[in-house]
């Protein structure tokens, strides 16, 4: 079986969809890419290690890792395996001693373990053939963001990686300044991680 390994190239929020995030795998060697969307909070788990972002407290992901060094067993790799019906399947194989199991996951969650150990990404060959995309970043397809748009974007990127007692305070400052729009913006991203 042929595999590839890819790499963590960008995070970047969907503009169609609500704390939608589209997460972009490129090959290590290559220039073909796998765009896979993801939650609000699964993006911030791959953020904060891709980009160094301070994190106030230890999220899952990172409870995960100091469990793995109590235990003494490791992550070894992470394998998308399966494609279907736009959803895509992954893999951890992990090892303790000598042995190696192989647990279901994610694909977000996945990713977001595979850059706190630094383990590789593999995709298989047909996986890649199915579900990549070109980068055409110079290229446009015709249809551009209106002002509103944008700032709207922006906004919801601006607060996507502030802890809860920063989105507190902005909240404070939004209704202080009569700032309303912004407000509602950051209520809404309160809402739903309580949700969580």
């Amino acid at each position: 079986m042929n595999l590839i390994e890819l790499q963590v190239i960008d995070v970047t929020p969907n503009p169609s969809e609500k704390d939608s995030y589209t997460l972009v795998l490129g090959e290590l060697h290559g220039e073909r890419q796998i765009p896979i969307l993801i939650g609000g909070n699964e993006a911030h788990a791959i953020a904060v290690i891709i980009d160094k972002l301070p994190s106030v407290r230890p999220l899952t992901h990172d409870l995960f890792q100091s469990v793995a060094q109590k235990l003494d067993f490791t992550l070894s790799y992470v394998s998308i395996y399966k494609y279907e019906d736009d959803i895509f399947y992954a893999r951890l194989s992990i090892i303790q001693h000598d042995t190696r199991v192989e647990i279901e996951s994610r694909t977000s969650d996945a990713v977001a373990l595979a850059v706190r150990f630094r383990c590789p990404i593999y995709v298989t060959e047909e996986i890649m053939e199915q579900a990549c995309a070109i980068d055409n970043s110079d290229e446009t397809d015709g249809e551009e963001l209106s002002e509103e748009e944008f700032n709207d974007i922006a906004r919801r990127l601006d607060i996507a990686f502030d802890s809860m007692e920063e989105l507190e305070q902005k909240l404070q400052k939004a209704i202080a300044s009569e700032d309303f729009e912004l407000a509602s913006i950051i209520r809404d991203e309160i809402k739903e991680r309580e949700k969580d």
